[in-house]
């Protein structure tokens, strides 16, 4: 009995190492951190508005997501590669988890442009697969993003 109270003991000690997870489409439990798995260049794999599919219109979109919690959005990486960023089709900005790590901010505030923040609910944060959704004047977002690098 008292070996079992033990291994129990045990068990639940490991689990507690380990960043599990309450986003409601998983993963359950993760061995890397929530900012190590948003950090890195994220392209936009499905994009839908109100469930219509609008990936067409992100398909040269990619967003950086850094360790220092700064972003670059590359809004054409046909034109700006994420090598050579051209200003004109680069946004800059930072990002930051929020409301107990259970909402993605995105802040731009690009010079020369109109600054603008995204505030999204995180449903999905694996390794290689985010899914983010955000309501806007009632139009319900939804980013489905795949890791590239």
């Amino acid at each position: 009995m008292k070996r079992k109270i033990t291994l129990i003991f045990v068990a639940i000690f490991f689990l507690s190492l380990f960043d599990s997870c309450k986003y409601e489409d998983g993963p359950f439990i993760s061995f890397y951190t929530k900012k190590s798995r948003i950090e890195g260049y994220w392209e936009f794999h499905k994009v839908t508005v109100n469930g219509e599919d609008i990936s067409e219109e992100y398909k040269t979109q990619v967003i950086q997501f850094m360790k220092s919690e700064k972003c670059i959005w590359f809004l054409d990486i046909e034109t700006s590669s994420i090598y050579d960023m051209d200003p004109e089709y680069t946004d800059v900005g930072y990002w930051d988890l929020q409301n107990d790590k259970e909402e993605l901010f995105i802040d731009i505030v690009t010079v020369g442009r109109d600054p603008f923040s995204l505030t999204w609910e995180i449903l999905q944060l694996k390794f290689h697969e985010m899914k983010l959704e955000r309501y806007e004047n009632e139009n319900r977002i939804v980013w489905e993003l795949k890791k590239i690098i």
